[in-house]
């Protein structure tokens, strides 16, 4: 097995996952474990980040996510958007430890496409470790999650990006909502794709009386009672996806997802749908290219 070279965190508001990166900027291992920063306060943070880690070894710690937010143990601010790989290095803060040192990646922030003010924190590192590990610098991005974001890249950089309320919104809407079931869930590929179909429709233009066709559809017995989710799934995503498709006017351009792959599945598969192509990568590799080369660039290997 390769050397630890660096010891990486992707810390957020519910889980923490931390591993082992070789010279490569590889995986080498890994631990996946709650809490996340929420339930500690920064003290408590530090002392569990460094009880997880403490048999890798004594090389630089670097760490994204919402350690570096006004709820983790090092605030780190945001940089103001375009921002490259290098002027994100340049903004990482770092404090010694022991005989080490530990880094926290700061956010970013900027104005989204419609002149909105629009924050990320995380969501940064996978754009930095894409860029590393394809070459490219110019493309559309897609990062499906709670808060799913698309974002333009330019020459390198990170130039604008918007934020979707998808998956919370699917979230509360499941569990507290007249769309709730009481009924066992299957991810119905039908009621999936009739959900997205709806939301990607020309005559769907208004999200609020399409999300009540969901209980149109049960009431009439289109969608039966265990697949509601998946039909309430697919027109969020395509109602996602229609809007971005609208506000970049672009077509037949390729859009590269990053993201847990089951989600980014359903965003590929509303993708095609809408007659535009898709590329997955792994938001696990993307995160460790990421911060081995923020550290990189920063002289802290």
């Amino acid at each position: 097995m390769s050397s630890i070279e660096l010891i990486c965190g992707n810390w957020g508001t519910t889980t923490l996952r931390a591993f082992g990166v070789s010279a490569e900027g590889e995986i080498v291992t890994d631990i996946r474990t709650a809490p996340g920063i929420a339930s500690l306060s920064p003290s408590e943070q530090e002392a569990t980040w460094f009880e997880t880690v403490q048999e890798w070894g004594n090389v630089p710690h670097l760490i994204c996510g919402m350690a570096g937010s006004n709820l983790g143990w090092l605030e780190t601010g945001y940089v103001e958007m375009p921002v490259s790989t290098q002027s994100i290095a340049d903004a990482v803060r770092w404090q010694p430890h022991g005989t080490g040192k530990v880094g926290i990646v700061p956010g970013l922030s900027g104005t989204g496409w419609a002149g909105q003010a629009e924050r990320m924190r995380g969501e940064e590192t996978e754009l930095i470790g894409w860029l590393e590990r394809t070459g490219q610098k110019d493309a559309i991005l897609c990062l499906p999650g709670t808060h799913t974001k698309w974002v333009t890249l330019k020459d390198g950089s990170v130039t604008r990006f918007n934020t979707a309320l998808t998956g919370e919104l699917f979230s509360l809407l499941k569990e507290a909502s007249i769309l709730k079931s009481d009924r066992e869930q299957v991810h119905s590929i039908s009621a999936f794709e009739a959900g997205a179909r709806l939301g990607l429709s020309k005559r769907s233009t208004d999200t609020l009386h399409g999300l009540f066709a969901a209980r149109s559809e049960l009431i009439s017995g289109g969608v039966k009672p265990h697949q509601t989710e998946a039909f309430l799934s697919g027109f969020l995503i395509a109602r996602d996806v229609s809007g971005a498709l609208e506000t970049l006017k672009f077509e037949q351009e390729t859009v590269y997802l990053i993201g847990e792959e089951t989600l980014a599945n359903r965003f590929a598969h509303v993708l095609t749908l809408a007659g535009v192509s898709s590329r997955y990568a792994s938001s696990e590799r993307c995160v460790a290219a990421g911060l081995f080369a923020l550290a990189k660039a920063g002289g802290h290997l």
